[in-house]
C-alpha cells in the first residue's frame, strides 16, 4: 500500500510539472512599460510582445493590474491596465509574434497628495497558475520622448489575414508630444505598403483609390491619447507567398510617421 502511494504521488508530481513547464518563460522585465503625463493626468501603457516558437504557447492575460506604495500612503492605490491592442501572427518561417497594449490612467489626485518620487509601482499580470510581477520607481517609468528620431507619436502595427484575397491593417498610435505645424494633406490617414521578397512585388493599400484633397490634423492630438487606424490590401491578383514586409505610414507634413512589420505567410 505504501509502494502504491508513493507511485500516485510521483505521477501526480510529474503530471503538475508537465503542466507549469508547458508556460513559456517570459521576462516581464524586457517590455515597454511606461507612463505619459499631460496636467495633472498620467497614461499609463505596457507593451507586451513576446515572440514564440509554437503558436500554441502565445500566453492570455486579460489585464495587468498596478500596485502603488509608499511609506506616505495609507492604503495602496490599484489600477487596472486594460487590453487595447491585440495581435497574433506568424512573422518567420519559425516564430510567432504576439503584441498586446493594455492602458489605464489615473491623476495626482488619485496619489492622494503622495509625491510621485516617493512611489514604488508593480506590475502583476496572471497566467493560469503563473504570476508575472515586476518593480519600477515611478518617476523611472515617464516616457523620454526621442526628439533625434522624431518621436511625436510611438507605433505599433497590425496584421490579420483575413482570407487569401484580403489583409486587414491597424495602426496603434500614442500621442507623446505635440507637434505644431503638422498635418495631413488629403483624406488619407493611413498607408500601407506590402513587399514580397519572393516575388519582389510592391502592393500599396491606396492603389485603385481616390483621396480627397483637404487639410486634416494628425491624430491623436492630445498627449498621452491613442488612436487606431485601420485599412486593407486587397490580395485578389497577388501571390504573397513566404516573407513579406509592411510598412504603415501616416503621410502627415512636415514628416511622415513610419513602422514595419514580417510576416510569413506558409504555402
Amino acid at each position: 500500500m505504501k509502494r502504491l502511494l508513493i507511485i500516485l504521488f510521483s505521477l501526480l508530481t510529474f503530471s503538475c510539472a508537465t503542466s507549469k513547464d508547458e508556460v513559456p518563460k517570459i521576462d516581464f522585465e524586457k517590455f515597454e512599460f511606461f507612463y505619459i503625463k499631460n496636467g495633472d493626468k498620467f497614461n499609463f501603457y505596457f507593451v507586451f510582445n513576446p515572440i514564440y516558437k509554437k503558436l500554441s504557447d502565445t500566453i492570455n492575460i486579460d489585464k495587468i493590474i498596478l500596485t502603488f506604495n509608499s511609506k506616505s500612503l495609507k492604503d495602496k492605490i490599484t489600477l487596472n491596465l486594460e487590453n487595447v491592442f491585440a495581435t497574433t501572427f506568424q512573422n518567420s518561417e519559425s516564430t510567432y509574434q504576439q503584441t498586446y497594449i493594455f492602458y489605464g490612467h489615473l491623476t495626482s489626485m488619485d496619489l492622494n497628495g503622495t509625491e510621485p518620487e516617493d512611489i514604488m509601482v508593480e506590475a502583476k499580470a496572471s497566467y493560469k497558475k503563473i504570476t508575472f510581477k515586476r518593480k519600477e520607481t515611478f518617476p523611472s517609468l515617464q516616457l523620454q520622448p526621442n526628439y533625434a528620431k522624431l518621436e511625436f507619436l510611438k507605433l505599433y502595427p497590425k496584421f490579420n489575414l483575413i482570407s487569401d484575397e484580403l489583409i486587414e491593417l491597424d495602426l496603434f498610435a500614442i500621442r507623446v508630444v505635440p507637434h505644431s505645424g503638422e498635418y495631413l494633406p488629403s483624406s488619407e490617414i493611413i498607408r500601407a505598403e506590402l513587399y514580397n521578397f519572393k516575388s519582389g512585388k510592391r502592393i500599396s493599400s491606396s492603389e485603385g483609390k481616390n483621396f480627397l484633397q483637404v487639410i486634416t490634423d494628425v491624430e491623436p492630438k492630445v498627449v498621452g491619447d491613442f488612436k487606431i487606424f485601420s485599412t486593407q490590401i486587397n490580395l485578389s491578383k497577388q501571390q504573397i507567398m513566404e516573407r513579406n514586409l509592411i510598412r504603415y505610414i501616416i503621410p502627415a507634413i512636415p514628416n511622415n510617421y513610419s513602422v514595419e512589420l514580417n510576416f510569413w505567410k506558409d504555402k
